[in-house]
């Protein structure tokens, strides 16, 4: 079985993605899709990036728990908001903090919108990012548009779970497949 490491990335108040990333772990635990591990920008406080991890010479220990928690798993799914037609600042922070950590990962993103078209903006800039850094990342998201309809802070609130159970087994899967 995979460990799969979820990563809330927005540290806002009131965020609704978090929510979604609390869904996702449960899913794959669930279901027994993989090992699931959830991890929240928001409480892990990364510093600002002044230079990359391994350029650092008192790296932060939640910078050094960041590496070791994306180095050990198998796959990493990025839950990220779309704001202002891009990735919160926290999401850029955290991604460019590592650098070997995210070559030749599998990686997937689920894309969260208040809006109507499912945060696509921030799924391309994911992939450009993610591809530059040498992550396999996956060409399937998730992408869940008017999060606010059917996602609170504390996971899925919509009373129609079996469509966003099969839309989320099937991006699990995807990325799982970039795992072989």
């Amino acid at each position: 079985m995979k460990n799969i490491l979820v990563i809330s990335t927005s540290i806002r108040t009131g965020r609704r993605s978090h929510g979604v990333a609390r869904y996702l772990t449960d899913l794959i635990q669930r279901d027994k899709l993989g090992q699931a591990k959830l991890l929240d920008l928001k409480e892990l406080n990364l510093p600002m990036m002044e230079e990359r991890l391994k350029f650092l010479q008192n790296p932060p220990a939640s910078a050094l728990a960041f590496s070791e928690s994306v180095t050990a798993a198998d796959a990493v799914i990025l839950v990220c908001p779309e704001y202002n037609s891009s990735l919160p600042a926290s999401a850029k922070n955290a991604i460019d903090l590592l650098n070997s950590e995210w070559q030749g990962k599998p990686v997937a993103a689920a894309c969260v919108s208040a809006g109507g078209f499912g945060a696509r903006m921030v799924w391309a800039d994911l992939c450009k990012i993610m591809v530059t850094m040498g992550a396999h990342f996956s060409s399937n998201a998730l992408a869940i548009a008017n999060v606010q309809n059917h996602y609170s802070e504390a996971g899925l609130t919509d009373p129609d779970s079996k469509r966003h159970d099969e839309r989320a087994t099937a991006f699990v899967q995807s990325l799982l497949k970039l795992c072989q």
